[in-house]
């Protein structure tokens, strides 16, 4: 029994060094597996968790622009999704995607109330897009509400489902989310969905660029030993995925030494 989540980031096309850009035509073959196979895709706070019902969840961080694209193809499957975001960078190009050699601009409010008018799910990504174990408990705190008090001021809606940035998450963590409030929480970890996770620690499937649709089906109904050759193959993605919140980690250590070292002198 087993639930699935895949993650989305940017669904464009052209020249891209990152491998969580995923070009239109894959976008569009892995669209045309899935609803071949006949599943549904609902919203993250509409799954079951360990109920293998046929329904899958498709989940889109960042909230790129590109992301009408995509709200748009599901509709034509008649699906619906959850988009985690970044609040600090609403209508803002992604700065905070340091050293990236093509960035993407993030939607505007109005653009977001669009998507959740086609039935999407909004939930939290931070508001810096830093991870949020790179700061202690009580900033990390005050990040999520900070996201969580602009969505409830421009869209109306009170999120109850995140998606750590940079999937990183740690125990302590995921039970002041819950504490805060959220009802589901998800992570990069690949893997499906069993009974035995926490609510507040949900797997997710990545969907890198080099991802075809046999790849998704692997995960979806290949056999055990297919399914842990998938887990091994995208840990390994993985690790050499980390640049960008490295290079976050480390800009931001500046900023905050020299802040320090303004406010002692």
């Amino acid at each position: 029994m087993a639930q699935h989540i895949f993650a989305y980031h940017a669904v464009e096309d052209g020249f891209e060094l990152s491998a969580t850009t995923v070009p239109r035509r894959r976008w569009r073959e892995h669209c045309r597996v899935l609803s071949d196979l006949g599943w549904r895709a609902v919203r993250v706070d509409e799954m079951i968790q360990g109920a293998d019902d046929g329904t899958f969840c498709i989940t889109v961080d960042d909230a790129y622009a590109s992301l009408l694209d995509v709200v748009a193809t599901c509709e034509c499957h008649g699906w619906r999704g959850t988009v985690f975001v970044p609040t600090g960078y609403v209508g803002k190009v992604a700065s905070w995607d340091v050293g990236a050699w093509r960035t993407h601009r993030h939607l505007n409010w109005e653009e977001l109330r669009e998507v959740a008018a086609a039935g999407w799910e909004i939930g939290v990504h931070g508001h810096t897009h830093t991870a949020l174990t790179d700061k202690p408990i009580a900033a990390a705190r005050q990040e999520l509400q900070c996201a969580r008090s602009a969505m409830e001021q421009e869209l109306g809606i009170v999120a109850t489902s995140l998606a750590y940035p940079f999937g990183a998450v740690s125990k302590a963590l995921a039970e002041m989310a819950q504490a805060m409030g959220f009802r589901h929480g998800v992570t990069m970890e690949p893997s499906q969905v069993e009974e035995w996770h926490s609510p507040l620690l949900l797997p997710r499937w990545p969907v890198y660029r080099m991802d075809t649709g046999a790849h998704l089906l692997a995960r979806l109904c290949g056999a055990p030993w297919l399914k842990q050759l998938e887990r091994a193959r995208l840990r390994t993605i993985q690790r050499f995925s980390q640049g960008t919140r490295v290079r976050m980690s480390g800009k931001m250590n500046i900023i905050s030494d020299a802040a320090e070292q303004t406010y002692v002198g």
